[in-house]
């Protein structure tokens, strides 16, 4: 973004993930943003796929939140052909 560092990025949002690992919407765009700038379906199925099998009320006042970001997760996941 910008002329910014997608390595630098990665390292960030490895960086917030391991900060606030109950928190999905990092892993939801760390694959949106990240994983398909890097063209890596691999990794970006792997990001999402992790954030569905997590439980979404591991932390009760995040659940609302991870709730929208499953949504967010399922549906980069069926377009997932569209962005790679």
């Amino acid at each position: 973004f910008a002329g910014g560092d997608i390595n630098k990025s990665g390292e960030k949002f490895d960086t917030s993930i391991k900060m606030g690992p109950n928190y999905l919407g990092t892993r939801v765009l760390k694959a949106e943003l990240y994983w398909t700038k890097k063209s890596n379906k691999k990794e970006f199925v792997k990001e999402l796929e992790a954030v569905l099998a997590m439980k979404e009320d591991i932390v009760a006042e995040l659940m609302p939140e991870n709730v929208l970001e499953k949504r967010k997760a399922k549906k980069l996941l069926a377009q997932k052909d569209e962005l790679f």
